[in-house]
């Protein structure tokens, strides 16, 4: 299934989006989606108030329903100018089944049968069809997919990747007045000490500082809020992804004043600052990547051809399966002047987008310097690279199309001085960038600087910890033998008591040691030969031999 998601006439985004299509092909989820992420949303406007409503004035996109419900209006409808044209579409087989589910009458019922309506409702949308800048086909798409797929193609402020963050609300409540009846969770503090017993705090609420300090210096109290955001930050994740946009979590105690009113104002700091609560480091460098087109014509076709080393395409193609690739390649190429668009292809594993040339559309060369090798780096991993996080095990990998793309990767990255390679990984191939110092150049190599500087702050916070830890281990294994040197000589000395006759028979400076060892068991060799009046090394040679002796007598 392939459908147009941009034109070139979609270089800027129009505010305004007409939103039609067949019955039955989810234009009232696509609605919903767009209205929870914060665009403006009108149903079934008449064709006649268009112009007019889209030539309102507004802060904010909009979307407006115009369907086979204004039939005599959308007959006559040519064109949209000042707003973009999304038409939903269907098989007739799968609109006939929903339709079938459905209580709502069919605009154009009169035609007769079904399969004679949704003849006669694509006769009267066939103009709006026409002139549509997006089409897609629904009939395989989930309600959730099907919305997703509306916001990642309008856009509006603040979606990210056609996904809307969920409102968190965190409230305290007393457990003796009841819970909020709008709460989704419920949690009870009453498990802390209670400052309410305290004279001195008891007017007090969780506000003022004695009564922070008094709930918060409780491990547990530090340990429950770390459970429970790590908990809520996952849940989160997982109900952005189910559509959800609001969750209410409710702090209980016996009153409400006290113990929840702390906990409540602890969790959303906490929740802040796990790692990766921002989302992924990839993330963020394509965040950074992404706004910056190539100043140079030459630069700009050495992005895009970049774009089509990496990912799935041929080559020549543009294939990734991230939208911000395909609008940043479609970018390039329109301030180069060449006409293009870009296609979605849908599948139920992933979804991709090819940016397509018009026919005939020629393009700048890339030439061979410095700078068009910066940007075709730029370009591969913008559309198919993934890097590491600052606090973990360094590596930078972009996919290939082919082991050829992935030996031109490899070249470009050598310009450099970065060491890179070419690996094969499930029937593909990739350029895999190991060392720390290798990462932090490639990065600064795509013009990733912000980026650069927070892998290395990460990478001497991983450096430092890592020393400390081998330093630690190494403290851990010598204790670890001298306790175990210890107790050997020890169970040596009282095998060797226990034999009068051998005992005697030993050199006193022998004895001395094992006296010496018996009544300090915690000493080191250090310790020990000060107190024989001896060298460290006499001290391990005599409880050597005690040990070798009692072995002897065993």
């Amino acid at each position: 299934m392939e459908s147009p998601v941009e034109s070139a006439a979609m270089g800027d985004r129009a505010q305004v989006w007409v939103v039609t299509g067949m019955s039955g092909a989810g234009k009232a989820t696509a609605l919903a989606a767009l209205a929870r992420h914060g665009v403006e949303t009108v149903d079934n406007l008449p064709a006649a108030l268009l112009d007019a409503f889209i030539g309102l004035p507004r802060g904010r996109a909009a979307a407006v329903v115009v369907d086979a419900r204004d039939a005599d209006g959308l007959r006559t409808l040519e064109r949209v100018p000042g707003a973009s044209v999304l038409f939903l579409d269907a098989r007739d087989e799968v609109l006939m089944r929903r339709l079938s589910e459905s209580t709502h009458p069919h605009p154009v019922a009169d035609a007769g049968s079904v399969p004679a309506a949704l003849a006669a409702e694509r006769e009267v949308l066939g103009s709006l069809r026409s002139i549509a800048d997006v089409v897609v086909d629904t009939s395989d798409l989930a309600p959730a997919d099907l919305a997703r797929r509306v916001v990642e193609v309008v856009e509006p402020p603040g979606a990210e990747d056609g996904r809307a963050a969920v409102v968190c609300t965190v409230s305290s409540f007393g457990f003796k007045f009841g819970p909020p009846v709008e709460a989704d969770w419920v949690v009870d503090a009453r498990f802390l000490r209670n400052p309410f017993w305290e004279p001195e705090l008891r007017p007090l609420t969780g506000l003022d500082t004695a009564v922070h300090d008094f709930v918060w210096d409780q491990p547990a109290a530090r340990e429950f809020v770390d459970r429970l955001a790590a908990l809520l930050t996952w849940t989160l994740e997982r109900a952005t992804d189910a559509g959800r946009t609001r969750l209410h979590l409710a702090v209980g105690c016996t009153g409400g004043r006290h113990r929840s009113v702390v906990l409540a104002t602890e969790i959303g700091p906490a929740m802040t600052a796990r790692p990766g609560r921002g989302g992924s480091f990839t993330a963020e460098i394509l965040a950074e990547l992404t706004p910056h087109t190539p100043p140079l014509p030459c630069c700009r076709a050495a992005m895009v051809e970049g774009m089509s080393l990496a990912g799935d395409g041929e080559p020549g193609e543009v294939v990734s399966t991230r939208l911000s690739a395909a609008r940043a390649a479609l970018k390039a190429l329109h301030d180069n002047q060449v006409a293009a668009h870009v296609e979605h292809r849908a599948s139920p594993r992933r979804t991709t987008y090819r940016v397509a040339l018009a026919e005939g559309a020629g393009a700048p060369t890339p030439s061979d310097r410095l700078c068009c090798a910066r940007s075709r780096l730029r370009g591969a991993f913008l559309a198919a690279g993934t890097v590491s996080r600052p606090d973990g095990p360094p590596h930078l990998e972009i996919l290939c199309r082919s082991e050829a793309a992935a030996e031109v990767l490899v070249s470009e990255l050598a310009r450099f001085g970065i060491a890179g390679a070419p690996l094969p990984r499930r029937g593909r191939w990739l350029v895999a960038v190991r060392a720390a110092e290798a990462v932090g150049s490639a990065l600064s190599t795509i013009g990733a600087q912000t980026g650069r500087l927070r892998f290395e702050d990460g990478r001497v916070v991983r450096e430092l910890r890592a020393g400390v830890n081998r330093r630690l281990n190494a403290e851990t294994a010598n204790l670890r033998r001298t306790v175990g040197a210890g107790v050997e000589q020890l169970e040596a000395i009282a095998a060797l008591r226990a034999d009068e006759e051998r005992w005697q028979k030993l050199p006193p400076a022998l004895r001395e040691a094992a006296t010496l060892r018996e009544r300090h068991p915690q000493d080191t060799l250090d310790r020990l030969a000060r107190r024989a009046a001896c060298s460290r090394s006499a001290m391990a040679d005599r409880l050597r031999r005690l040990v070798a002796t009692a072995a002897l007598v065993a």
